[in-house]
């Protein structure tokens, strides 16, 4: 387990300590110091009992090139859901990003898991945590050497025989809905991809997603080797460059939420590329646009239940 002081006295002879299982909501403590105690003060989530909720498996993989990286599955829960899963892969958002921990309670996945679903998260190289060297081997990788560290990631699932490598899909949401859409269009490993809000609006300035470097737009375009250089990299992600290769149906997802929306111009760019090249899609938009705040839950359940019934259709 876990185990976290959120607060304490001044002197530290009271704490509030937070304790969690792998991938599981919290529970909090009081450690008294000086009586020796420990009193129970409640649950994040107290209707989830471990039978509802998925587990968490750790596993390293050797990518074809020889570099060792890492990643982490949430299964569903036993009993009820028939083994290998398929699964859902949670795509990297852009280069230098730190990789979700497995610690952490997740609504998404553990409701993904529930319906029958292993979602699987990949420390692959260019994620941040892992050491400088590792960091900067995914700078402008993330139409190439990435791509084929999902797919050993996968391979490694597959040969544990924790997953159906022949049920997988892609859900990516802004940048990750876009890298997504892409690698699911170069890529034999996936049956089926989910993109929730895709960021498309791009420009020569936008190949700071593809490194983990910190230094200025110019700089950055004179390490990805010049002006032209850039632009190519990042057309590669612009959907008119991809769509047409995508051989997997899509599910391409909108909403408005609290004054945030995918931009018209983005929306309809992704979905005019699919018109065109004629490629298999749905479209959802989710209205949450309200004079008072609207309900977080309902929102989630929507969105989250209308991505699991989508795959339902395209991959069970």
């Amino acid at each position: 387990m876990v185990h976290r002081v959120l607060s304490s006295s001044a002197d530290g002879a009271v704490r509030v300590i937070a304790a969690r299982s792998l991938g599981c909501p919290s529970s909090f403590y009081v450690f008294n110091q000086t009586q020796r105690t420990l009193s129970f003060l409640g649950q994040q989530r107290p209707s989830l009992g471990p039978a509802l909720l998925g587990h968490v498996q750790f596993f390293q993989f050797t990518t074809r090139d020889g570099v060792d990286e890492s990643g982490f599955v949430l299964l569903p829960p036993s009993g009820g859901h028939p083994a290998p899963a398929p699964l859902i892969v949670a795509p990297m958002d852009f280069v230098g990003e730190r990789v979700a921990l497995a610690e952490g309670f997740s609504a998404r996945d553990q409701y993904l898991a529930s319906r029958g679903y292993a979602v699987a998260h990949l420390a692959v190289r260019g994620s941040i945590g892992f050491g400088r060297r590792f960091q900067k081997a995914g700078d402008f990788q993330l139409a190439g050497k990435i791509v084929e560290d999902f797919e050993d990631g996968i391979g490694q699932l597959a040969r544990s025989s924790l997953i159906d490598a022949r049920r997988v899909a892609l859900f990516g949401n802004g940048l990750g809905g876009l890298f997504a859409l892409r690698t699911a269009a170069v890529s034999p490993a996936y049956r089926a991809v989910v993109a929730y809000n895709v960021r498309c609006d791009l420009t020569a300035t936008s190949v700071s997603w593809l490194t983990s470097s910190a230094a200025d737009i110019s700089t950055i375009i004179r390490q990805a080797g010049d002006t032209r250089a850039a632009y190519e990299m990042v057309h590669q992600f612009e959907p008119e460059s991809f769509v047409e290769k995508l051989k997997v149906p899509a599910l391409l997802v909108s909403s408005a939420w609290y004054g945030y929306e995918t931009t018209p111009n983005e929306a309809t760019q992704v979905r005019s590329s699919f018109d065109k090249h004629h490629k298999a899609y749905e479209w959802r938009h989710i209205e949450y646009r309200k004079p008072s705040p609207p309900n977080l839950v309902a929102f989630q359940v929507e969105l989250y239940s209308g991505i699991a019934d989508y795959l339902d259709k395209t991959m069970k």
